[in-house]
């Protein structure tokens, strides 16, 4: 009786402890949080995705994605975005 009392609380315990992601499983991001906001500073100072690339050492495609999340810079970037897809 008292080893089945022992077991549900330890049970107990592991249910109301338990970690999100206990394992670290997942991808980790290629971008910090200070990278994205450096992204974004560089594209309002009206640098070019390119010259953001070779400062931040990134593929065009992450650089794209992270400013189309800004709500502001969606119209720009798919213009620019256009303008790339013309020029090749």
């Amino acid at each position: 009786m008292l080893l089945q009392i022992l077991y549900i609380k330890e049970l107990e315990y592991k249910l109301n402890n338990k970690t999100k992601n206990e394992r670290k499983a997942g991808r980790n991001k290629k971008l910090s949080n200070q990278d994205i906001e450096q992204i974004k500073m560089y594209y309002i100072q009206k640098q070019t995705i390119e010259e953001i690339v070779q400062l931040l050492n990134v593929r065009v495609d992450r650089i794209y994605k992270k400013l189309k999340s800004n709500e502001k810079s969606t119209k720009k970037v798919e213009k620019i975005d256009m303008w790339f897809r013309t020029k090749k």
